[in-house]
Parts: C-alpha cells; structure tokens; sequence
C-alpha cells in the first residue's frame, strides 16, 4: 500500500502526475481510511485491550479515555456571559473592519472600540463530487 503510494508521489514530484488530481484522488483515499477506522474502531479498542502496556508489531498499546467536556448551556449567568462575549467581540470585529477609519464609535454609548487583532486563515482547496 505505501510503496504504491509512493510511487504515485514521485510521478507527481516528477511532474508526471498533475497535483490537482492527485490531491483530488489522495484526499478520497484519506477519506475512504478515515471510514474504515472509524468502522472498526470499537472492535480495536476490544482487542487493544489484550495488548496493553505490550508493544504490539513495534507500537506501543495502549487504551485510555478522552477526557470529557463540561457543558455550560444549562447555567443562565454562563449564556448570558457569552451574549456579552458575542456582543463585544461584534464591535470589535466591526472596528476591525472600518480601521481605515482609525477607529470605530457606538452611535449609541459614544464608546470608542479597538480593531479586534485578525489573523489570515490559510489558503485551502475546496472541491466537491458532481
């Protein structure tokens, strides 16, 4: 399987495969193992079970639990808090916007907000099957 693949990438490193077709066929691969693991996941933490604290075809095994997540969705002065996150981070965000500006004023309080920082997102390619 990896020699395959490996083949496959020295023909794109080489210039004889096009990258967009072979990223469009690598990311189906990547998604059809995803499905797998997923698939057989349970059946592996089974019979990881056997095997841990042993090292197993060279791996280390072992099988833990994630922790948790505590949910606040419950506690009115939590939502409440985060309205008021939404709220601030909204006129930072539209002081962000107008900086050309220099500055943004709330018509309605008079207050003065600060450009929120922004940080560029990295340049992904999107595709879909049609």
């Amino acid at each position: 399987m990896f020699q395959e693949i490996e083949v496959f990438m020295d023909k794109v490193r080489g210039g004889e495969e096009s990258p967009l077709d072979a990223y469009i066929e690598l990311k189906a691969l990547a998604d059809y193992v995803q499905d797998c693991l997923n698939e057989i996941k349970d059946q592996a933490i089974i019979e990881g079970e056997k095997y841990k604290g042993q090292t197993y075809k060279g791996f280390q095994i072992d099988v833990r639990s994630v922790g948790g997540k505590y949910s606040y969705d419950h506690l009115p002065e939590w939502v409440a808090l985060k309205e008021k996150i939404k709220e601030v981070e909204k006129f930072h965000q539209a002081a962000y916007k107008n900086r050309n500006q220099g500055f943004f004023l709330n018509q309605h309080t008079g207050e003065i907000f600060e450009p929120a920082a922004y940080k560029e997102g990295p340049t992904t390619l999107i595709f879909k099957a049609v």
